[in-house]
């Protein structure tokens, strides 16, 4: 059994909790590999490794941090089927796995196979342009279009299966899993869906329209949208966003593709917890 290691090395906190993670690991000869930003001077003849190679080659990744470095590790994660263990170093902590008070019982409840892997709906987004695929991208929490400032609003074209929706003037849309219901799509008005559900969650944002409300589609529906802009003569920037990390710019025409992704991403939880009272407490 082999352990990752991943943090942004900029957070005292967060380095702090993996000098104890790693004293951890070598009290009890554990094999382990650092990821290579994670950066730990005071220990020497630490092994580190690219991301995609240390998720590839570990059985299980600690990420210590908050939901912003859980977010970025999922993408790798999932794509090499490693469970995800989230160390809670950051502000709400909502996906992580253990607190750390909890580390010392935590690194036992794993190592005994005490613990429950969840799986969690990815999103996979693929922007076309002038009917080629130009780029793709994957996610745990949501896919967002949306204009940039100083724009004006856009006009978002729906299809599920290529069969029209709705049209819904405005500053964007967000498509979600369940997993990101609790984020943006919930400041929209969007619907909390427990985190074990496969579902994709659509929620307009501020759109100019009576009628429009959020939608529910299964995930192997595959949602298409579509910009377009009723007067030529206003140019509107809109970027696409994915798990509010990774930006790429739109053009008038494009269309994006939102699907499922066929790998999910495997997620720990150590110590049992009751959903609803985690909604209860990490929102407010």
């Amino acid at each position: 059994m082999k352990f990752g290691i991943l943090f942004f090395s900029k957070n005292l906190r967060s380095k702090e909790l993996s000098l104890e993670l790693i004293q951890e690991l070598k009290n009890r000869s554990l094999d382990f590999a650092m990821e290579e930003d994670s950066i730990v001077e005071e220990i020497e003849g630490l092994e580190y490794l690219k991301v995609d190679q240390l998720a590839r080659e570990v059985d299980y990744l600690f990420v210590i941090g908050g939901d912003g470095s859980i977010l970025r590790a999922s993408r790798h994660c999932a794509r090499f089927d490693t469970i995800l263990v989230g160390l809670n170093r950051g502000t709400k902590g909502f996906l992580t796995a253990i607190e750390p008070h909890q580390l010392q019982e935590g690194l036992d409840k794993i190592l005994a196979g005490d613990l429950t892997v969840q799986e969690r709906l990815m999103l996979q987004a693929a922007v076309y342009r002038e009917g080629k695929k130009i780029t793709s991208f994957f996610g745990l929490n949501d896919t967002v279009l949306k204009v940039s400032s100083l724009s004006r609003i856009v006009n978002y074209r729906l299809f599920c299966n290529d069969v029209f929706v709705e049209e819904y003037p405005g500053d964007g849309i967000i498509i979600s899993t369940p997993t990101g219901s609790t984020g943006y799509s919930l400041s929209t008005g969007g619907p909390i869906v427990r985190p074990d559900q496969d579902l994709l969650l659509m929620s307009p944002i501020c759109t100019h329209k009576f009628n429009a409300r959020p939608m529910v589609f299964a995930p192997r529906d595959t949602l298409r949208l579509q910009l377009h802009q009723e007067n030529s003569y206003v140019k509107s920037k809109t970027v696409l966003t994915v798990d509010g990390q990774v930006g790429f710019q739109l053009k008038e025409g494009d269309e994006v593709v939102i699907k499922g992704a066929p790998n999910k991403m495997k997620m720990a939880q150590v110590f049992p917890h009751d959903f609803y009272s985690l909604i209860r407490t990490k929102i407010d």
